[in-house]
């Protein structure tokens, strides 16, 4: 606290002297210039701790940029137990593309059954989305394509021989129905054309047991009692 005028008079008029005077003033002065520098002292750790502190922030950030740099240049490890995307069939094949693939099926198999009255597929569930792409997979799409056009070839697969009404989608994608349609197993077989009774008796093996010596010989042994000589 600084010593004002109006302690000064007091203090003389208390009668101190000038020695006692001056004592105060420069204890008042020590006292202030004590102050004074420890808030220089707090002043000056206080910056000294915010300049360490930019410095440690700093020296981090060139810590990470180093590790990221570092990061950049390294080949990451080759994970050899990668599990396949869902999309992706265990022979590499896009189940999407398959998914396609099976759309085209669809549409050919509807096309070629209204065309042979036929039932059209009216929704590609997921159990024949399944049975088609296990067909894509094991004939292709041009072999189902093909064995779809060979249909009305066949008086069986569009239902016109009564035992049954005829193919469906379900039953294009049985495991082995294409392969049977390809092969022509189920393709009308040519009617044989009936031959007339003459052609019959031409034919080796169609014609009558000539009996003529026979009936000679039994004549002559009614007769003569015997075979004829001579």
């Amino acid at each position: 606290m600084t010593i004002s005028s109006a302690v000064l008079d007091a203090m003389l008029a208390a009668g101190c002297s000038a020695e006692q005077i001056v004592a105060a003033v420069k204890a008042d002065l020590a006292e202030q210039e004590g102050r004074k520098e420890a808030k220089r002292a707090g002043n000056a750790e206080r910056q000294q701790r915010f300049r360490d502190s930019r410095k440690s922030r700093k020296s981090g950030a060139r810590n990470d940029d180093n590790a990221r740099n570092a990061l950049r240049g390294v080949t990451p490890p080759i994970d050899n137990t990668h599990t396949p995307s869902p999309d992706i069939s265990p022979d590499g094949e896009s189940q999407t593309a398959r998914g396609d693939d099976c759309t085209a099926v669809v549409e050919k198999w509807n096309e070629t059954a209204q065309a042979n009255d036929l039932r059209t597929c009216q929704k590609l569930t997921a159990a024949r989305r399944k049975a088609c792409q296990a067909r894509l997979r094991d004939d292709g799409l041009p072999a189902i394509l093909q064995a779809i056009e060979r249909i009305p070839r066949s008086s069986f697969l569009r239902g016109q021989t009564g035992s049954w009404s005829g193919a469906n989608i379900d039953f294009l994608l049985r495991p082995d129905t294409v392969t049977k349609i390809l092969e022509g197993k189920y393709d009308d077989r040519p009617v044989p054309t009936p031959r007339s009774p003459d052609a019959w008796r031409s034919s080796p093996g169609n014609r009558p047991a000539d009996n003529r010596d026979g009936f000679r010989l039994e004549l002559e042994e009614r007769a003569f009692g015997g075979p004829a000589h001579g």
